[in-house]
């Protein structure tokens, strides 16, 4: 099992032509005509790009109507993935992001499975990293297969003290306490396409652990998927002014 099959990213809802649904509210804004003429989805995301770009050309500062037409298509996506990399997500997220994340109040007997059915793998309730080398910081360490072992009987062991503390009648609310943070759990978010980006914004700018990074490689490619001409366009605009501060820094 590779590391992606730990980690999900599925859709399971979004705006219907939402390219369409950005150009049509792009077009409302800046011109005094409606409705635009009929074309398919890819070409929406092309007039927008060239529009906007058209727009800013005549302004030195762009105006905030040109962002608001991203906040009109929403997506929604399942997220599966490990305790702290799903809390390290949320610490990112905006305000205006709609984010529930699994309940160990309501779900955490369910993972009892794990201690009760002895054919039931521990790596389908618990994450832990594949063997290999890695880097944090520019720090690089070799994480073995003995460690990944390691990780995965200590969690199992923490699900043992949570099924004996739950046989014994405690609480879930107090037995929980002892369940490991590599527990994989589901989040369900939504949020504006406008919204998304900014996420993955601040996501590619900070020096993030090996599991946020493909996490949001992940999201990103739903994200790709929901409006690929205008990601395309946003993360070109993104990567050559992430090229231009690194060069800047160099030079200093």
């Amino acid at each position: 099992m590779s590391d992606f099959d730990h980690f999900r990213v599925e859709r399971i809802a979004a705006t219907e032509q939402p390219q369409k649904l950005i150009y049509t509210a792009f077009h409302t804004l800046t011109t005094d005509s409606f409705l635009p003429e009929h074309k398919q989805e890819d070409e929406y995301g092309r007039l927008f790009i060239n529009h906007w770009k058209e727009s800013k050309k005549q302004r030195k500062q762009i105006t905030m109507e040109a962002y608001a037409p991203l906040n009109h298509p929403s997506l929604t996506l399942q997220i599966r993935a490990n305790r702290s990399t799903i809390e390290s997500l949320d610490q990112i997220m905006s305000s205006t992001i709609a984010f529930d994340s699994q309940s160990l109040q309501e779900t955490a007997d369910s993972y009892r499975k794990v201690v009760s059915d002895k054919k039931h793998p521990v790596d389908d309730c618990f994450y832990s990293r594949n063997a290999g080398l890695y880097s944090i910081k520019g720090e690089v360490f070799e994480w073995t297969e003995e460690d990944k072992n390691m990780q995965l009987a200590a969690a199992f062991s923490s699900m043992i003290d949570y099924d004996n503390n739950r046989n014994k009648g405690i609480p879930v609310e107090v037995a929980k306490e002892s369940i490991s943070q590599n527990l994989l759990i589901n989040a369900t978010v939504t949020a504006s396409l406008r919204d998304w980006l900014l996420l993955l914004e601040r996501a590619l700018r900070l020096h993030r652990t090996y599991e946020d990074k493909a996490l949001i490689d992940l999201i990103a490619e739903q994200v790709r998927k929901f409006a690929p001409e205008i990601f395309a366009w946003w993360y070109a605009g993104f990567d050559s002014i992430r090229a231009r501060k690194k060069e800047e820094a160099l030079a200093s």
